[in-house]
């Protein structure tokens, strides 16, 4: 099978149902893109550190970082609250909350989208504010707690070191004041490193990153874009595939010859005029072949059984064609014509047009076959038609393309003029 024959086989006989099955996703589509609003989106800018990262993955890890705490339920169920509004804080999280980094920066871009600019805008500004609080003061409890423990062994230090500081007063010269006076020394210089870690601790906490917003409090808001004309392009491909798949899928099941065209290949016979035209000209067409091939009985014979009624509508209309046409014949050599009397053998249609079942014993030695086909034609009626011409060994003198509209109320008129030459 040629490529020309399995487009023609697959595509050119099933498009109207590629058609229609490619079209079906692409409305559900549609329908479904207009039925739901356009969201909005709002976004803000937080810088997560003071400190750029040295590498990308650092910066992904920031931005993993505030995604984390921006979709935390109970962290989107308080932003919710806050700003008045109702949701399923599980479903918002997962579907209406984005974080991305911008580059290698230090900078995130959070983002949340609503059905509504408004909504939108007062859920990020809420939500913003609890991701850079936490994020402000996730480590200061850590800091706190050892602030508070240097102060405490800081106010030890120098309690401890007042009290020694009093016994040396009122102790005399000896051994026991010099012992004293090295606890005294000892005490102050726990007391200085104390004081110094406490100013380290201070210092680290002042001058270590903080979360900020880049923006402030102007969110920017946004119409999310319609994603309705990609879906439907896709839908749209998925469709055709689909429809393809039918389509070949059938073929298999149910092969056909798709047109005439491919049935005169297979019969090995040549295309003839098509049926749906002036019954005259189709008459002479047929006489004519007939004549070449030496028959004088032609029998039409329709591809599809179904078909048959049609075809011996078509024999009758050549039938009737044909003896009007030598009524007029007759009576003009009636009338004295002596040269239309010598031209008669050349204009008379000499050809019996019949169908199978009303064909005579005389005419079966000298009859022939023409198939008309109208539209796809199944195999099994194909290897029909091969088992007749073998069983009757007739000649097949071609076929006919009588299209898909072939009907037996018209079955060769093309136009509803007919001329007589």
């Amino acid at each position: 099978m040629t490529l020309d024959e399995l487009f023609t086989r697959v595509i050119r006989s099933h498009f109207p149902a590629i058609v229609l099955i490619a079209l079906l996703p692409v409305g559900l589509v549609l329908a479904l893109g207009f039925a739901q609003p356009r969201d909005w989106s709002a976004s803000v800018r937080i810088q997560a550190t003071s400190a750029v990262p040295t590498s990308s993955t650092e910066a992904e890890a920031l931005s993993s970082r505030i995604l984390a705490i921006a979709t935390t339920p109970s962290v989107v169920h308080d932003a919710l609250k806050a700003a008045h509004l109702k949701g399923d804080a599980v479903i918002v999280s997962e579907k209406h909350v984005a974080a991305q980094r911008l580059g290698e920066s230090p900078v995130v871009e959070l983002t949340v989208t609503d059905s509504t600019g408004p909504h939108a805008k007062a859920l990020v500004d809420q939500l913003s504010v609890r991701v850079l609080t936490f994020m402000n003061n996730a480590d200061r409890g850590r800091f706190e707690t050892a602030v508070e423990d240097v102060n405490r062994r800081l106010g030890d230090s120098r309690t401890q070191r007042d009290r020694l500081a009093k016994q040396l007063a009122a102790t005399p010269p000896g051994a026991a004041r010099d012992q004293l006076k090295d606890l005294v020394t000892e005490a102050g210089r726990v007391a200085s490193e104390l004081s110094a870690q406490r100013a380290s601790l201070i210092m680290a906490d002042i001058t270590r990153g903080r979360a900020v917003l880049v923006d402030g409090s102007h969110p920017t808001v946004l119409r999310v874009p319609s994603a309705l004309l990609p879906r439907a392009g896709l839908a749209l491909v998925l469709g055709v595939c689909l429809g393809i798949a039918t389509a070949a899928a059938i073929e298999t099941l149910r092969p056909k010859v798709p047109d005439a065209r491919g049935l005169a290949r297979i019969l090995d016979a040549p295309m003839l005029a098509s049926a749906k035209q002036a019954p005259a000209g189709l008459a002479r067409m047929l006489s004519l072949v007939a004549r070449r091939n030496g028959l004088d009985t032609l029998v039409i014979m329709a591809a599809d059984p179904d078909r048959q009624a049609s075809a011996s509508a078509l024999v009758r209309s050549l039938s009737r064609l044909s003896s009007e046409r030598d009524r007029f014949l007759d009576r003009v050599m009636t009338d004295g014509a002596s040269s239309a009397g010598s031209d008669r053998g050349d204009d008379e249609w000499s050809t019996s047009f019949v169908d199978l079942a009303s064909l005579q014993h005389r005419q079966e030695v000298t009859a022939g076959i023409a198939v008309v086909c109208a539209g796809p034609v199944a195999h099994e009626h194909v290897e029909a038609l091969h088992d007749v011409l073998r069983a009757t060994r007739w000649p097949l003198i071609g076929v006919l393309d009588a299209g898909t509209s072939w009907s037996p109320d018209r079955p060769d008129v093309w136009t509803p003029v007919e001329e007589h030459s």
